[in-house]
């Protein structure tokens, strides 16, 4: 829902994006540890509806120019991004929509996204989509050329850096 509405009205979602991902991280910091099916269904759900939301709002903002308007919640969907990485019960649906993330993010904020892109559960999150088979190959490759992208241009510039 939030992501349909971010990505309708685009730059206008700013000023409802404070109290969204507010919700959102809250949301996101629900933790259930258990073998119940229906919980575990539950929480995939939810942590996929909260990717979908993340990417609906980035998306729609940056569609405006105004992705930098929620830069500063990085570190709270990073958060999540590991939290759900490191959830056993992980369906292929939250592996797809995370990479699916990673990538828009990635592919938005460029060089910004560099910090993320080398923390190790990215990779990880990547390989396993790949290898996964869970219908998640395709945004996997996308996302894993995005993040090559981002290296490379890091490297650039530091080559550049020390020719000049």
């Amino acid at each position: 829902m939030f992501a349909d509405l971010a990505m309708a009205i685009e730059g206008d979602f700013d000023r409802y994006s404070e109290t969204i991902l507010q919700i959102l991280k809250q949301a996101g910091e629900v933790n259930i540890n258990t073998d119940d099916e229906d919980l575990i269904e539950y929480m995939n759900t939810l942590r996929n509806s909260i990717l979908e939301a993340y990417s609906g709002i980035v998306q729609g903002l940056s569609a405006a120019q105004k992705q930098d308007s929620i830069f500063m919640h990085m570190e709270s969907i990073v958060d999540f991004l590991k939290r759900s990485a490191q959830d056993q019960n992980r369906s292929g649906e939250v592996l797809k929509s995370a990479v699916g993330l990673l990538g828009d993010l990635g592919q938005i904020y460029k060089g910004k996204s560099r910090p993320l892109f080398e923390q190790p559960f990215v990779k990880q999150l990547i390989d396993e989509a790949l290898q996964n088979g869970c219908d998640a190959e395709e945004v996997a490759t996308w996302t894993e050329t995005v993040s090559i992208a981002i290296v490379l241009q890091n490297l650039y510039l530091i080559a550049i850096y020390h020719v000049f």
